[in-house]
């Protein structure tokens, strides 16, 4: 959990971002195009598409986890994605959390990480999803002290 000085004045509480193991899925892609066409000379792709492929997945993977935040306010808990001026936000206001919960499948457990999901009171209203994040029970705890 990380806040900075600047943040503390705007009245956010605590900032995460999706843990660096959360993108696995990209790394084995990464590895299968990078090396794939290398190791096996007859797969469907060139070794150059390859590579340009997995520089691709890389980037996006880097891109992706640099612009999205996990925040939590005075008023409300939010999911920020994108680059300054594209910025999207989900907010779910402190209020409209009936509960929190974990979501972990069997790969999840075995790296660390997990899906904090904020339900909300209202049947019309989306929950609000924090994806990727280490140690999610012990976040989990971290947030229910701070909106409570």
């Amino acid at each position: 959990m990380k806040t900075s000085g600047s943040e503390q004045q705007e009245g956010v509480h605590f900032t995460l971002q999706p843990a660096w193991k959360s993108y696995f899925v990209f790394y084995v892609a990464i590895l299968i195009f990078g090396l794939g066409p290398s190791i096996n000379p007859e797969a469907g792709i060139s070794r150059s598409f390859g590579l340009v492929l997995s520089l691709f997945l890389l980037f996006f993977v880097v891109i992706r986890r640099k612009t999205t935040f996990y925040r939590i306010t005075k008023e409300a808990v939010l999911r920020e994605t994108g680059f300054s001026g594209q910025v999207t936000r989900k907010i779910l206001s402190r209020e409209e959390i009936s509960r929190i919960e974990v979501r972990r499948g069997v790969i999840h457990r075995l790296i660390g990480i997990g899906h904090i999901q904020f339900c909300s009171k209202n049947p019309g209203q989306a929950d609000l999803w924090w994806y990727g994040v280490a140690d999610p029970f012990n976040v989990k705890e971290s947030i229910q002290r701070l909106i409570k």
